[in-house]
């Protein structure tokens, strides 16, 4: 084993310095990732780590790395061929890297050359308490057919990981005892479940992985790079849009050539010693309980077979920028946080052959083929999309969303799957052109079948079965053909187009199901061409939403509103106004004289004092008053009593 000590005595002290001061000027070492927010689509709900520390984590992980790659990049050289690992003090786990040989390191030799890294367990298995770094020519080999488990320490103080420096990782076990790696604390004798301290994680920056019959658990936080299993070259491999733009290309000449009269000849560039884009073949290997099952940047070739990523915090397989030719053959992803499988921007022919996707938060599959510009931009790059994408023959359900989303991109091919239990089935948006829909069977979703949105051209839908949907074939601003087309069980209408840019065929289509219509053109805005629809089984009925719209028209919700404001009007009136009393006796409210009295006053005769005279007692009924009456006779004044006689 060589030291670090060791190393700056024939270096000298300065050249190693300058190497490690180098790490910030090459930082174009680690992988070229995503330009924008390409982790906008991730519930950070579901992530139950501490953002502020995790991103500090990681950011330090990449500071690590980079320092330990510039410095083997200028120091390389120094190195006798078949010198042993170099040990390099790195915060409070040392770093070991293996340096380039011939013969691959194993577990049990570094037990003998690095204990204090790598040490036997009494139960047979391996404790990795350091970062081993594979350099550039180096290989680690981890296999056993009688099966084995490799503890990466991770503690709440520090973690243990294994990365690759565009060395090999060369990992397999039984077929049924497979090798398990995993993020152990053994400071508890247990599993590390808690991503916020940071978790013991593998990497591949360049190189190759071989892997078969491994399972990856409780590995990775926070980031790609630190998600579990990632695979992150140093640079893109050929990438090339959809309309012919070169993205990247390592085969491209150099402009700059060395000079020969240089007192220290320099590398040319052309002369590449290793491949900074990683290759990678995983074989019946799994992950759970990781952060992300698999993630994949700079990746030029990418075989999967009989994977299995599932229970994973985030998502299950992230090919997040630049991976083309990934052929993913029988994987599985259940239940993992985010999406089951997904692709980003800037990948190219990717192929899904006989997967198995269900119960994942959000998407079972999404594919982007969208642009990484729409223009001029910060890196220039060019704004065309990407393609040569194909799902197949694989299980879609139970998803938290959509079955598959595709977003942008061209040449795309989704055949023979079944779809089920999703929001919609399957849903193409954004500028997507030249996509194939055929032969799938979509079941039980709750909003659209199959959706075109917003931009969609040129797609054919074709010999599809849609069974239960509000609207079995649903196109918004978007075009193509949708023929031969089997539908059953809509509840609200079997095909629907809105705005078509451009003509749309529907054709040969058998549709069954109720609700207001079986095609609804109405708003197509452009021509539809009906051929040969069949639509016999279709019940035609006028749900309460559409009997209201067709009731309330804009002008017969005028008039109620008047006949209202009339009516609540005059009722508010008639209580403000006072109204005509019932009639009563004008002088209902004088008191009679009767009850002011006790009898009638009549004057005498002749002047003198008044008599009086009982007023008779008529408790009820009317009353006649006396009053004085003329006698023509005598002309005298006569009074009559209530009684009738005259009073002398």
């Amino acid at each position: 084993m060589i030291t670090a000590r060791e190393i700056s005595r024939g270096l000298g002290a300065t050249a190693l310095t300058v190497s490690l001061l180098a790490g910030t000027a090459l930082a174009g070492a680690l992988p070229a990732l995503a330009e924008g927010p390409a982790d906008a689509d991730v519930d950070g709900s579901l992530y139950a780590g501490d953002p502020a520390q995790e991103t500090a984590m990681a950011r330090a992980e990449d500071r690590r790395i980079t320092d330990i790659t510039a410095m083997m990049d200028s120091s390389r050289w120094a190195f006798p061929p078949g010198a042993g690992p170099l040990t390099l003090p790195t915060g409070e786990s040392s770093s070991v890297v293996l340096l380039a040989r011939e013969e691959p390191y194993t577990l049990d030799e570094l037990t003998e050359l690095v204990p204090e890294a790598v040490e036997r367990q009494d139960d047979g298995s391996y404790l990795i308490s350091a970062h081993l770094v594979v350099d550039r020519g180096a290989t680690l080999s981890i296999r056993s057919e009688d099966g084995l488990v490799v503890h990466l320490d991770s503690t709440d103080q520090d973690f243990a990981t294994i990365v690759s420096i565009g060395g090999a990782l060369d990992l397999a076990g039984g077929a049924e005892e497979p090798v398990q790696i995993s993020g152990w604390d053994s400071s508890r004798g247990t599993a590390d479940a808690e991503t916020s301290d940071g978790r013991a994680y593998v990497r591949a920056i360049g190189g190759s992985v071989t892997a078969q019959d491994i399972d990856f658990r409780d590995l990775g936080f926070w980031s790609g790079p630190t998600g579990g299993l990632a695979l992150t070259g140093t640079e893109a491999p050929r990438i090339v849009t959809e309309s012919d733009e070169v993205i990247s290309d390592p085969g491209e000449a150099t402009a700059v050539g060395s000079d020969p009269e240089a007192v220290a000849p320099l590398t040319d560039p052309d002369e590449k010693g290793h491949d900074g884009v990683v290759t990678a073949s995983l074989t019946r290997v799994s992950a759970h309980r990781d952060a992300i099952g698999l993630f994949a940047t700079n990746v030029g070739k990418l075989e999967v077979a009989e994977a299995d990523f599932s229970d994973n915090l985030l998502d299950g397989m992230v090919l997040h920028r630049f991976v083309t030719g990934a052929d993913l053959q029988d994987v599985t992803a259940h239940d993992n946080g985010a999406d089951g499988i997904r692709t980003g921007r800037g990948t190219t022919d990717v192929t899904i052959d006989g997967a198995n996707v269900s119960g994942n938060g959000d998407d079972g599959i999404r594919l982007d083929g969208s642009a990484l510009a729409d223009g001029p931009s910060a890196t220039g790059v060019a704004t065309g999309g990407f393609g040569g994408f194909a799902v197949s023959r694989s299980v879609i359900a139970g998803n938290g969303r959509y079955g598959i989303q595709v977003t942008g991109g061209s040449r795309m091919a989704l055949r023979e799957n079944d779809v089920s239990g999703h929001r919609s089935g399957i849903v193409v948006n954004g500028t997507a052109s030249d996509i194939e829909i055929s032969g799938n069977d979509v079941r039980s979703s709750l909003e659209h079948g199959i959706s075109l949105r917003d931009g969609v051209l040129g797609t054919r839908i074709l010999g599809n079965s849609i069974n239960g949907a509000d609207t079995a074939l649903y196109a918004r601003g978007s075009s193509g053909e949708f023929e031969d087309n089997t539908i059953s069980r809509a509840t609200n209408h079997g095909i629907t187009v809105i705005d078509q840019p451009e003509r749309t065929r529907i054709a040969g289509n058998t549709i069954a199901g109720s609700g207001p219509a079986a095609i609804d053109s109405s708003r197509s805005g452009t021509s539809v061409i009906l051929a040969a629809n069949s639509a016999a089984e279709w019940d035609v009925t006028k749900p309460l939403p559409v009997m209201l719209q067709r009731i309330f028209q804009p002008l017969t919700v005028l008039w109620l509103v008047i006949g209202v404001l009339l009516v609540a009007s005059a009722s508010t009136a008639s209580r403000s106004r006072p109204g005509r009393a019932p009639k009563t006796h004008p002088y209902a409210s004088h008191t009679p004289l009767t009850e002011l009295s006790a009898g009638v006053v009549v004057p005498g005769p002749h002047g003198g004092e008044p008599a009086a005279q009982a007023a008779p007692s008529r408790p009820h009924g009317r009353r006649r008053w006396p009053y004085p009456r003329m006698n023509p006779r005598t002309s005298s004044t006569e009074h009559t009593s209530t009684s009738g006689a005259p009073h002398p």
